[in-house]
């Protein structure tokens, strides 16, 4: 299973314990089989190993009753495995569609890993880059800054770490960007950009593959 098959049971089994005292194992394997996850007992240890290991949620097993337990955690750490859960089942048919398209466009480039910061972006974002819109995004800025409005022609997107980065042409500072989608507070579709050449387009994306971190503004 890829990281991404893991969310349905991953929600499914962290949802059922923190409505239950406690489970043994056998209701936890009726409850993800109810949410139509079919898992064999080794692929269950490995969802709880990766559920602790991988997430750092808390669940304990009690020999004496044979229960696991949802302990308790630091505040707003299962609001944060909640959402991303969500976002993560929100971006799969984008994901999906990226690594599909991968092979045949190179602009795009995406491995099936878990990030998740911005991914309630992908659609509109992998839409304006299919179709060639120009957006007007409105980005949040360092704290104490007012947020700020760009129009940007959207050429690539990639996955680093947990963290979906865009790669835009913006056409009234002639300059090119990258830009963080967990950044976006507000998108919107501002008009065609087909008659927009970017300049060393091919250049831009290229050394947008490899970009390490620190250079990104």
């Amino acid at each position: 299973m890829s990281p991404r098959d893991y969310i349905l049971p991953y929600y499914t089994l962290v949802h059922h314990l923190q409505q239950t005292v406690g489970a043994n194992r056998e209701e936890l394997m009726n409850a993800l089989q109810q949410a139509g996850c079919e898992l064999s007992l080794r692929t269950f240890q490995r969802l709880l190993e990766s559920l602790r290991s991988d997430l750092g949620i808390r669940i304990s097993y009690d020999a004496s009753t044979n229960q696991y337990h949802l302990e308790e955690m630091p505040e707003g750490q299962l609001g944060n495995f909640f959402r991303y859960c969500k976002y993560m089942q929100e971006a799969g048919f984008i994901l999906d569609l990226l690594k599909t398209r991968a092979g045949e466009d190179k602009s795009v480039y995406i491995t099936p890993v878990q990030g998740t910061a911005g991914a309630e972006w992908l659609s509109q974002l992998t839409e304006a880059i299919n179709e060639k819109k120009i957006l007007r995004l409105t980005l949040s800025q360092n704290k104490g800054e007012d947020n700020k409005t760009y129009s940007i022609l959207p050429v690539a997107i990639k996955q680093e770490d947990e963290t979906w980065v865009l790669l835009a042409w913006q056409p009234k500072k002639e300059k090119w960007r990258q830009i963080k989608a967990e950044r976006i507070v507000e998108l919107q579709t501002k008009a065609p950009g087909t008659d927009i050449d970017p300049p060393q387009q091919k250049e831009a994306v290229r050394q947008f593959k490899v970009t390490d971190k620190q250079s990104r503004k």
